[in-house]
């Protein structure tokens, strides 16, 4: 489970670096249904594939599922990284179906980036 998240973190964190370096949006879809995450890039008024590995659908395991709520508590299937570093936050939740166990994934703010949130820890 631990890889999952890390994999989705990082990401998001290329996600990002990508938005800044080409100067255009470039969007995390996620696919609760499908269990599976992927990017894509702003090309005009719609989303397109990433030409490359990093554009290539991430699937979970079976047993996983996988979440996301925006900052109102409102479910999305997507999160956006802007030029300017900004993103959208929220929360995402990756939980282990056979287990019950649960991983937060949590971006605050619009300047922060996502990243594992530890028991215990109240940000």
């Amino acid at each position: 489970m631990r890889d999952a998240v890390d994999q989705f973190v990082a990401l998001t964190q290329f996600s990002r670096t990508q938005a800044i370096s080409t100067a255009t949006v470039h969007r995390l879809q996620i696919d609760g249904a499908a269990r599976a995450y992927y990017v894509l890039m702003q090309d005009g008024d719609q989303f397109v594939p990433l030409n490359t590995e990093m554009g290539r659908q991430f699937p979970l395991p079976e047993e996983f599922s996988l979440k996301m709520v925006d900052e109102n508590g409102q479910s999305r299937d997507y999160i956006d990284f802007y030029p300017t570093g900004r993103t959208d936050p929220g929360t995402v939740e990756i939980t282990s179906t056979a287990s019950s166990d649960v991983m937060t994934i949590r971006c605050p703010s619009p300047t922060d980036a996502y990243r594992l949130v530890q028991p215990g820890d109240g940000r």
